[in-house]
């Protein structure tokens, strides 16, 4: 990390849509703490989201097409596993599951493109924080 730029602070989620909203409070919240600490404030959200509702300081982008890419959190899955953490074998896949499979991976492929920029603009040092990732949006990050 060069001495000349402060440590960024990067809260990354497409939740936030407008104000009022839970998730624009939660980044407000964390924002205001890593300005505490002297972070620089950058926030990414939803393509429709206006940067005008948050502080002047914050740098704010607006890269993601959805407001979420998956309607599960990457714990969703959990209460189909058995007593072991073993999700039931799949016998047969019909074609309703080779379909949202398909549409799965293509929402992997479009969060890894929309977070594209903010990951390029990343410097050693700074702390990113994925809000309300959905496990197909840490697919996505990986």
């Amino acid at each position: 990390m060069s001495p000349s730029r402060p440590r960024r602070f990067v809260v990354v989620d497409p939740c936030i849509t407008g104000p009022g909203s839970h998730p624009l409070h939660y980044a407000g919240e964390v924002l205001a703490a890593a300005a505490c600490l002297g972070c620089e404030c950058v926030l990414a959200a939803w393509h429709g989201f206006d940067p005008g509702r948050c502080p002047p300081t914050w740098r704010v982008s607006t890269p993601f097409r959805n407001t979420s890419y998956s309607k599960d959190n990457a714990f969703g899955q959990l209460d189909r596993c058995d007593a072991h953490g073993r999700m039931p074998l799949v016998r047969r896949l019909s074609p309703a599951h080779v379909f949202r499979n398909r549409r799965q991976a293509d929402r992997i492929a479009a969060f890894a493109a929309d977070v594209r920029p903010v990951i390029d603009d990343l410097r050693s040092g700074d702390v990113l924080l994925l809000a309300t990732a959905s496990e197909l949006e840490a697919i996505g990050l990986a």
